[in-house]
């Protein structure tokens, strides 16, 4: 079955919220652990006013008890905090979060190489992850998904399928990661838009 590199990326906003928290370890459960691994990239700056609910309201920074009580429940093989103000590309503050999905791919990489360079992956565990599941940190999940086995569903349509749900979460093959790279803040050329 593939390997499923789970990355939880974005505002920290929720993440360390009880039912938030619960459908992420849904996500990542202990029987899928075998083929699938963690990874957080968490945004932890306090977030200006935002229209919510009909009502201006700013995000206070998360609670650093609640970011390390979630941290220990998921147990991801690599975290990267973002304390800077979120940049964008374009003039849109939408596409800030393109540059944590570069980062998914940074952190997915550079554990694929240390634990090349460790030995490990001879007979054990592989190093490598065949695709790249990124979601939420502030979502919650209705149901458990058996991240795998969409995995495979996903592999018997080819490389060139990407399953996805608007910015809350997608699926996509190794193969077509550098792409996310090319999002990174100062790449990411935009188009002039039409009014």
């Amino acid at each position: 079955p593939p390997r499923v590199a789970v990355c939880i990326a974005g505002h920290a906003r929720t993440f360390g919220h009880p039912t938030v928290l619960s459908t992420l370890e849904l996500l990542i459960s202990p029987h899928n652990r075998s083929r699938l691994d963690a990874f957080v990239v968490l945004v932890t700056d306090a977030e200006g006013p935002k229209y919510s609910y009909s009502v201006m309201r700013p995000a206070p920074p998360p609670q650093a008890s609640l970011l390390e009580r979630a941290l220990h429940a998921i147990r991801p093989q690599a975290v990267r905090f973002v304390s800077r103000p979120s940049c964008w590309s374009c003039d849109n503050p939408s596409t800030g979060q393109f540059s944590r999905w570069a980062e998914c791919v940074d952190l997915v990489r550079q554990h694929e190489r240390s634990c090349a360079a460790a030995g490990a992956g001879a007979g054990a565990t592989p190093c490598t992850y065949d695709y790249l599941f990124k979601t939420r940190p502030d979502v919650a999940w209705v149901r458990a998904v058996d991240l795998p086995a969409v995995a495979a569903e996903a592999r018997a349509l080819g490389p060139r399928v990407l399953l996805g749900g608007n910015d809350v979460a997608f699926l996509m093959h190794r193969m077509y990661w550098h792409e996310l790279t090319r999002l990174r803040r100062g790449r990411l050329r935009c188009a002039a838009r039409c009014d």
